[in-house]
């Protein structure tokens, strides 16, 4: 498929909100949350006073201002100011998804499995629809370009890092304030498993290039 300047919209708009819609179900099945939502989903835990997706917001917001210092602000300004403005919407779509989902908690575990696993897909369908638009770079991933630019590692390897240091962070948290792992159970690893993989599989069966 080739894209069109309106299909890079579409999909990037798209994509965005089956990420959301994604990361809300994986976190409606009560096994932990993605990887990259695991920070902010502990602290709305520990502070439920802000959203997951208000949390979201303001560790996207950290997580570019770390770049700016990591590239000691030779970062350019259209790539740092469109990831704060991405920030946003995806907190709120976040939100309205987990609102709608309010009705969903599985009870039997082998539910909140599959739940976890239709989450991972259609975060990875959303994963590869923005990536296909290459309209802009979500703050999580554009971290993990920094960083593996800074380190002169491989995007992949830096990316395993930084999910898993995230997690263990996100553990931590849940431990010494909550005396329990609420927000990363085994549904996070599924995720950070399976997300990576079923995006190499969309874009196999699902290739899309770009109108010159």
């Amino acid at each position: 498929m080739i894209l069109t300047r309106r299909l890079q919209y579409f999909f990037c708009a798209a994509g965005l909100i089956l990420i959301s819609f994604g990361v809300a179900l994986t976190t409606k099945a009560g096994l932990g949350t993605s990887p990259i939502s695991s920070i902010p989903y502990t602290l709305s835990l520990i502070l439920p006073g802000l959203s997951m997706g208000t949390w979201l917001i303001l560790f996207s917001i950290a997580l570019v201002l770390i770049e700016i210092i990591l590239l000691k602000g030779k970062m350019p300004a259209k790539s740092w100011i469109s990831q704060l403005l991405i920030s946003f919407p995806v907190g709120w779509l976040i939100d309205a998804a987990m609102w709608l989902l309010t009705p969903f908690n599985p009870e039997v575990y082998l539910v909140k499995v599959l739940t976890v696993i239709l989450g991972c897909v259609i975060i990875a369908l959303g994963a590869y629809l923005c990536v296909s638009a290459s309209l802009l770079v979500l703050p999580g991933d554009g971290f993990v370009q920094v960083l593996a630019q800074v380190t002169g590692k491989s995007f992949g390897g830096v990316r395993v890092i930084s999910d898993t240091t995230q997690i263990l962070i996100a553990a931590v948290l849940c431990l010494i304030f909550l005396h329990a792992l609420v927000g990363v159970r085994e549904g996070t690893i599924i995720a950070a498993i399976l997300v990576g993989s079923i995006v190499k599989i969309f874009a196999r069966i699902l290739p899309i290039t770009r109108a010159i």
